[in-house]
């Protein structure tokens, strides 16, 4: 069988490949549906085995959890098949995220086409920054300094511009005098990197003078994050705020803070739910204990 790609180009992909995702897929389904056999004829795959492999994969963790599998429809399984086979066959990193994606959309789990267009174009390394700001594991911080002994959780609360000038504005009523600048990034730093959010930049500088100012602490973007970021905001996973506030701490001084705070949207919460077994717990953990859990409409 012989396939022309969107490139220009021609990939060949053989029956006896084809027919080792068949029986994969109908490995993973029993007792197959009619549309199973249609499958064969409909995909257009570069790499059968890999599609394949990520089959068996999805089997595997199905057994391991006790899982009754239904097939998603011809139309979900064409597409998902023809994007997950493009993965390279040593990333198993990346057969895991498929595997459990196919398995939510197996499970009765609403998993929307967009999920799949969205995992094709992330790798790795965006994978993981995703899941790091979800759980708040980017960076941790002490907080001995800090005016707010726990965190923000933006998987349970939807994070706003208000959200950052209620911690400013309990500062400023705090009227604190010892090591007030300190204190400050120290609040700031700690409470919103965070579950679902995370201070990507910020500075906080002091007027010297009519048109001058000097900058009294200050943190630049990890460029390593940048790109990454970047491309998470891009698909709609993440938001960005960009906030400039003058602060009225006790100095004579006029004190200005900006900064970057990046926080995971409604969608970046669902479609981490649809392939991440763990974040997924946590959700319906919070779901069970609170009735008026975070709305899923906002964005």
């Amino acid at each position: 069988m012989e396939i022309k790609g969107e490139l220009k180009g021609e990939v060949a992909v053989d029956a006896k490949g084809t027919q080792t995702l068949i029986d994969a897929a109908v490995d993973l389904f029993s007792p197959a549906t009619e549309l199973l056999g249609l499958l064969g004829d409909t995909l257009r795959l570069a790499r059968v085995g890999v599609a394949a492999r990520i089959t068996r994969r999805a089997k595997e963790i199905a057994e391991q959890n006790n899982l009754e599998l239904t097939a998603p429809p011809l139309k979900f399984l064409a597409n998902f098949y023809e994007r997950a086979s493009l993965e390279e066959p040593q990333d198993e990193e990346a057969h895991d995220r498929w595997a459990e994606l196919l398995l939510s959309a197996s499970s009765g789990t609403a998993v929307p086409p967009r999920f799949i267009s969205i995992m094709a174009e992330m790798d790795g390394h965006q994978a993981r920054l995703l899941r790091e700001i979800f759980f708040g594991k980017q960076l941790v911080h002490d907080p001995r300094r800090s005016i707010r002994g726990k965190r923000f959780d933006a998987i349970e609360h939807e994070f706003l511009p208000s959200s950052v000038d209620d911690v400013i504005r309990e500062l400023e009523t705090r009227a604190i005098r010892e090591h007030p600048i300190d204190i400050l990034m120290d609040t700031v730093e700690f409470y919103f990197n965070a579950p679902g959010v995370h201070v990507a930049s910020w500075l906080l500088s002091g007027a010297i003078g009519a048109e001058h100012s000097e900058t009294l602490k200050s943190r630049s973007l990890d460029p390593e994050l940048g790109l990454g970021l970047e491309i998470l905001v891009s698909l709609g996973l993440l938001g960005r705020y960009q906030m400039g506030r003058v602060v009225r701490l006790p100095t004579e001084r006029q004190i200005s803070l900006s900064g970057e705070f990046i926080f995971i949207t409604d969608l970046g919460i669902q479609f981490i739910v649809a392939y991440d077994s763990e974040a997924r717990k946590i959700v319906n953990e919070k779901r069970a204990a609170r009735k008026n859990y975070r709305p899923t409409s906002r964005r």
